[in-house]
């Protein structure tokens, strides 16, 4: 059974594949408890064939705007057909142009020294039996909710720690266009994935995984490999997903303490054909480092 982990997608029903042109903007927002939120996101991936244009602006506060310190933007194009990937940081200007074998290794594990005395002992998981339904920027949503749950060890103390993420799917019927959209998707992932050896955390997905690393200092690669396996027996899930909310927990023996929250929601998606300009390696370079200091607009809370 395959799944992907907050975006959930049933990928039975895409028997083709297309290579045309889509947007999808998605937010995402990681707050403390009885805070004000420490981070703050937004990626706008753009697919045009072969090649795709993912663009992500990251605003950090908080408790660990002095430790966790992603990149303010970040530009990546991916060139299937000329086995490219060009990459772009903010503000400090930094430019890669890789063979996508090199871009494999920048995602893939890094060295884990930092974190070599922890790890996962066991996990499991559950489907949890609430029901609901809502609108979401405009999307009709059905509501399914699991838990996973995890014991992190350190090797050296042998001390132990329960933790827990309670994430809530929204998840809106497979309409015409989602469809479409899912076909677009689908055909470049493939793609991609069978070049990257296996589905890279990158993204929004690798910005939740890399704050929860900084939080709780399990090493985001292994999070990532043991969320996925850990859910890997719930049902079957099906529809395509609008907004999703992890609550991340550390398991206490009568109450347990919150630790963050991070949600996420499409903001829009769009078939509209693109300019092939869009996916140029050519970036007004002065423009884009002068990153105004605000906030991002008020996201869409899916609670």
């Amino acid at each position: 059974m395959r799944r992907q982990v907050l975006y959930v997608i049933i990928l039975g029903l895409l028997s083709t594949l297309a290579w045309g042109d889509a947007t999808v903007a998605r937010t995402l927002k990681v707050s403390l408890p009885e805070t004000e939120n420490a981070v703050e996101a937004r990626s706008v991936l753009q697919l045009h064939g072969q090649v795709s244009r993912r663009e992500t602006d990251v605003l950090v506060d908080g408790a660990l705007s002095g430790t966790f310190q992603p990149a303010r933007k970040t530009i990546t194009l991916v060139s299937l057909d000329q086995n490219k990937v060009h990459h772009w940081e903010f503000p400090q200007s930094t430019f890669e142009e890789m063979p996508m074998s090199r871009w494999r290794r920048t995602l893939g594990p890094r060295d884990l020294q930092r974190t070599a005395a922890l790890r996962i002992t066991r996990s499991w998981s559950r489907v949890l039996p609430e029901e609901g339904a809502r609108q979401i920027n405009g999307f009709p949503c059905s509501k399914f909710v699991y838990e996973w749950r995890f014991e992190l060890e350190n090797t050296e103390t042998f001390a132990k720690k329960q933790y827990g993420v309670k994430t809530t799917l929204w998840l809106t019927d497979v309409s015409s266009p989602v469809q479409q959209l899912l076909l677009e998707e689908s055909a470049f992932q493939r793609a991609y994935h069978d070049r990257m050896g296996g589905r890279p955390l990158e993204g929004l997905n690798g910005l939740a995984l890399q704050y929860a690393e900084a939080a709780i200092g399990m090493d985001k690669q292994v999070l990532f490999s043991e969320l996925t396996y850990g859910t890997q027996r719930l049902k079957q899930i099906t529809g395509y997903p609008i907004a999703s909310r992890a609550e991340w927990f550390s398991v206490g023996y009568k109450t347990h303490k919150p630790l963050f929250t991070i949600e996420s929601t499409l903001e829009s998606f769009s078939l509209t054909p693109l300019m092939s300009s869009v996916f140029s390696p050519s970036l007004d370079v002065d423009a884009i480092t002068d990153l105004p200091e605000v906030a991002l607009k008020p996201l869409t809370q899916a609670k």
